[in-house]
C-alpha cells in the first residue's frame, strides 16, 4: 500500500490536478492510485466513493486559496481597492506559474468542477458554492472598505451585487485562461477592475 502516513494526502494532490485536467467522469480510481503511487485496493481504504474524495479535494484547494490568496491580501497593508486588484495579480501568478513549468493552465477548480457536477451532484455543488459564498464575503468587505473611505463612485445597497460581478470577473478569467491555456488575459484585463468596482477618479 506504500506509505500509509501521506497516501492518503497524496491521492487528494492527485486528484486535484486530475480532475479538472481531465474531468471528474474521466478519471477512474484505478489512474488515480497509478498517479499517487499506491495500490488501487489502498483507494476505498481512505474514501468510499470517488465523490468523497473530490470534497476532499474541495476543501484542500480551498485551504490553499486561504494561505496563498485571501489571507495574505487580508493581512497585507494595502488599501481596499488595491487588496481588490491583487487578488487578481495572485491568480496570475499562480496560473502563470504552471504554465513556465510547462503544465497546462487549468483554470479554477471550483469553476471546473462545478460546470462538469451541476446537474449532477448536490453535496459537490454545495460544497463549491459554501467557498464561492466565501470569495463573495471577502469582496464585499474589501468594497465596503473602500466605500467608506470614499474611494468608490457606487450606491451602499450595491456592494452586494458587485462582489458577486467581481467573482463572475475572475471566473470568467480563470475559463479564458484555461481555454487559452495563458494566464496573461488576468493582467490583461486588470485595468477593467476598477471600473467595475467603481474606482472614482
Amino acid at each position: 500500500m506504500g506509505r500509509t502516513s501521506d497516501a492518503k494526502e497524496r491521492l487528494v494532490e492527485t486528484a486535484a490536478e486530475m480532475f479538472p485536467k481531465y474531468g471528474f467522469h474521466a478519471v477512474g480510481v484505478q489512474q488515480l492510485c497509478n498517479g499517487a503511487g499506491i495500490k488501487p485496493g489502498s483507494f476505498y481504504y481512505f474514501f468510499s466513493s470517488k465523490q468523497e474524495l473530490m470534497v476532499c479535494v474541495l476543501e484542500w484547494r480551498w485551504q490553499q486559496t486561504l494561505e496563498y490568496i485571501f489571507q495574505p491580501i487580508e493581512n497585507s497593508d494595502l488599501t481596499p481597492v488595491d487588496k481588490i486588484n491583487d487578488f487578481f495579480k495572485r491568480l496570475f501568478y499562480i496560473h502563470d506559474s504552471r504554465k513556465m513549468q510547462g503544465l497546462p493552465v487549468l483554470g479554477c477548480t471550483f469553476g471546473v468542477v462545478g460546470s462538469e457536477l451541476a446537474v449532477h451532484d448536490e453535496e459537490v455543488i454545495n460544497k463549491i458554492s459554501y467557498i464561492f459564498d466565501q470569495f463573495v464575503g471577502y469582496f464585499e468587505t474589501w468594497l465596503t472598505e473602500a466605500y467608506r473611505n470614499n474611494l468608490l463612485q457606487i450606491l451602499e445597497a450595491d456592494i452586494p451585487n458587485i462582489a458577486r460581478s467581481l467573482l463572475s470577473f475572475s471566473e470568467g478569467l480563470s475559463l479564458m485562461a484555461r481555454v487559452q491555456n495563458d494566464a496573461n488575459i488576468f493582467i490583461s484585463q486588470m485595468s477593467y477592475v476598477n471600473n467595475l468596482i467603481g474606482v472614482k477618479t
